[in-house]
C-alpha cells in the first residue's frame, strides 16, 4: 500500500500577521491551555494558576480551585508579592472569554440566518409565481410569454447598449453574443 498523504507536519512557530486569525488562534489556543490545566487538576488533585495576557493587553486569569488560594499559597512559601489587579476571579474571566466566542459565534449564525431567510423569500416567491401561472389559460400564457420576451430583449439591447458606448472592444463581441443567446432560450417551456 503506497501512503498518499505526507501525515501530519510540524508547523513552524511564528507570529501570526493576520490580527482576525491572531484574536481567533489566541482564544482558541488559550481555552484549550484552561481546559489542560483543568484536567491536570482534577486528574492530579494538584492545585492550579494560570495567567494569559492577551495580545491586547488583556489579563485572563485561571485557577484550580480559584487564583487566588494558588498565589497565596506561592506568596507564603516564596515571598514575592504579586499586585491585587493579577489576581481576578478566574471563573469570571473565563466565562467573559466563553462569552465572547459564543457572541461571534451567534453573529455567524445571525448571518447564515439572514441568507437562508433570503434564500426561503425567492422560493416563496417562486412557488407564489408558479401558482398565478397554474391559474392562466392558454391565451393569457401566450400573452405573458410575449410579454416576458420582449421584456428580455429590451434588457438585452440595453446591456448591448451600454456595452458598446463603453468600447470594451472584443469583450463587448462576446459579452453581447451570450447576451443574444440567452435570451432566446430563456423562456422555453417544455
Amino acid at each position: 500500500m503506497v501512503k498518499r498523504t505526507r501525515g501530519r507536519q510540524r508547523v513552524k512557530m511564528k507570529q501570526i500577521q493576520n490580527e482576525d486569525q491572531l484574536q481567533v488562534t489566541f482564544s482558541r489556543r488559550r481555552l484549550g491551555l484552561f481546559n489542560m490545566a483543568n484536567e491536570l487538576s482534577i486528574n492530579t488533585g494538584s492545585q492550579i494558576a494560570l495567567l494569559v495576557v492577551s495580545p491586547s493587553n488583556k489579563v485572563y486569569p485561571f485557577g484550580c480551585p480559584d487564583v487566588r488560594s494558588v498565589i497565596d499559597k506561592y506568596q507564603n512559601q516564596h515571598s514575592q508579592p504579586l499586585t491585587n489587579h493579577m489576581c481576578l476571579d478566574s471563573n469570571q474571566n473565563m466565562l467573559n472569554s466563553e462569552l465572547s466566542l459564543l457572541q461571534s459565534k451567534v453573529e455567524a449564525l445571525k448571518k447564515q440566518g439572514a441568507f437562508i431567510d433570503l434564500m426561503v423569500q425567492k422560493q416563496k416567491s417562486k412557488c407564489e409565481l408558479d401558482s398565478l401561472i397554474q391559474e392562466l389559460d392558454i391565451d393569457e400564457l401566450e400573452k405573458l410569454l410575449k410579454a416576458a420576451k420582449e421584456l428580455d430583449n429590451d434588457v438585452a439591447k440595453e446591456i448591448h447598449r451600454r456595452l458598446t458606448s463603453s468600447s470594451q472592444g472584443n469583450q463587448t463581441n462576446v459579452a453581447s453574443g451570450i447576451i443574444f443567446g440567452a435570451s432566446s432560450s430563456m423562456f422555453s417551456f417544455n
